[in-house]
C-alpha cells in the first residue's frame, strides 16, 4: 500500500510538471511554427518582432495558399484568425498600404486596447491616421506603432536564405514565395531585422487551470499517504 501511495505522489509531481509552462524554443524552420493560418500547397513564415522587452517579443505564425497572394494577404489572414493579434494600417491609397501599429494581447487574458483608443473590427484590423508612441492600455501586452517617430520596418527571407534583407517592395505589392519569410521589426531609428522568434501558440497557456490541477493533485496524494 505504501509503494501505491508513493506512486500517486510521484505520479502528481509528474502531472505538475507536465502542466507547468515550458520555455519555448526558437522558431529556425517552417516546420518549428505552430500557428497555421489558410490552406493549400504553398508556405510562408510571418514574423512580428515588438522589440519592446516584454518575453516574448518576437512570435511567429504560418500562412499557406494555392497560385498566387501578396504579402497584405498574408497579414490581413493571419491577424483575422489570430483573436490575440491586431494590427492598425493606413487607409488604401495609391502607393498602397502602410503598416502603423501591432498588438498582441500577451498575457492571454482577453482583453485589449490602446490608448488613444483604436475601433479594430470582428478581424482585429483598423485603419486610419497613426499615432507616435499609443499604447496597450494593459501594461503586459504589446503595442507598438510610429511612422515619424518609431515605425514598422518590413523585411523578407528567401527560402535558401540564412538571413533578413530589407523589403524592397511593400506590403500591399510584394508576393509571396513558397518557403519564403515576411519580418515586421519596431524600431524607434535606423532599421533592424526581426530577431529570432518562438511560435505563436493557437491556445493561450492555461496557467490557472494547471496551479489548480497541481494543487489537486498534490493534495489527494497526501491524503492517501496519511492513510
Amino acid at each position: 500500500m505504501q509503494s501505491v501511495r508513493m506512486s500517486l505522489l510521484a505520479g502528481g509531481m509528474w502531472l505538475c510538471t507536465w502542466l507547468a509552462p515550458c520555455a519555448a524554443a526558437t522558431i529556425t524552420t517552417l516546420d518549428d511554427i505552430q500557428y497555421w493560418v489558410g490552406t493549400g500547397s504553398n508556405r510562408a513564415g510571418f514574423v512580428i518582432d515588438w522589440n519592446d522587452g516584454k518575453s516574448d517579443e518576437s512570435l511567429a505564425w504560418g500562412f499557406r495558399w494555392d497560385g498566387t497572394a501578396k504579402a497584405i494577404d498574408m497579414l490581413h489572414a493571419v491577424v483575422a484568425a489570430d483573436p490575440r493579434l491586431f494590427a492598425h494600417l493606413s487607409t488604401l491609397a495609391s502607393s498602397g498600404v502602410s503598416v502603423y501599429g501591432f498588438g498582441y494581447d500577451l498575457d492571454g487574458d482577453s482583453v485589449f486596447g490602446t490608448s488613444p483608443a483604436l475601433a479594430f473590427n470582428g478581424s482585429g484590423l483598423s485603419a486610419g491616421a497613426f499615432v507616435n508612441g499609443r499604447a496597450p492600455t494593459d501594461s503586459a501586452d504589446h503595442w507598438r506603432e510610429g511612422w515619424t517617430s518609431g515605425f514598422w520596418s518590413y523585411w523578407g527571407k528567401s527560402p535558401t536564405a540564412t538571413s533578413w534583407a530589407f523589403s524592397g517592395a511593400g506590403v500591399s505589392s510584394k508576393t509571396l514565395v513558397n518557403g519564403g519569410w515576411d519580418g515586421w521589426s519596431f524600431v524607434l531609428s535606423g532599421s533592424s531585422a526581426p530577431s529570432p522568434a518562438v511560435a505563436a501558440m493557437m491556445v493561450p497557456e492555461p496557467a490557472a487551470f494547471s496551479l489548480a490541477a497541481c494543487a489537486l493533485t498534490l493534495l489527494a496524494a497526501r491524503r492517501a499517504l496519511r492513510r
